[in-house]
């Protein structure tokens, strides 16, 4: 799997992240390429290294200045909000998508849970998915390879 690195994390970490970070203190720090699984959603927005397995939206949520985690920044700040920004939308079109697809909170009430089911608007919002994950992936490619 394609990954980019993001940065080494810092030892004083803000406590708001600490918690998720704690294990990887020290040291670098990837995201990985999204990816199309199981034939239904978008795997994307894993943070990793050879200790580390984790979400972008648990661990990055909420990062607005890259200094306050990693030792040196590899993006801009104009970039790192972009991502930011994307990352917000994709799990927002993800979870949604989600929806459509399988119903709502599954309670055992197919009148409820199946209530705005629709497999096309599924479709429809993975493809906008897509669209956001390649985009932060050009950044991200982009701002690393100094071709901005």
């Amino acid at each position: 799997m394609e990954k980019i690195f993001i940065g080494k994390v810092k030892k004083n970490v803000p406590e708001k992240f600490k918690k998720q970070l704690q294990i990887v203190i020290n040291e670098n720090v990837y995201l990985s390429k999204h990816k199309w699984t199981c034939d239904w959603y978008w795997g994307m927005g894993y943070i990793e290294n050879k200790n580390c397995y984790c979400h972008w939206k648990d661990v990055l949520k909420g990062c607005y200045d890259q200094k306050q985690i990693f030792v040196k920044p590899v993006f801009d700040a104009d970039d790192w909000w972009k991502m930011q920004d994307l990352m917000k939308q994709a799990y927002n079109l993800k979870n949604t998508a989600e929806i459509y697809r399988h119903g709502g909170f599954l309670c055992g009430d197919a009148e409820i849970s199946n209530l705005i089911k629709d497999v096309e608007m599924e479709k429809r919002l993975n493809k906008d998915c897509k669209t956001v994950l390649d985009k932060l992936w050009k950044i991200a490619m982009e701002s690393q390879n100094g071709n901005k």
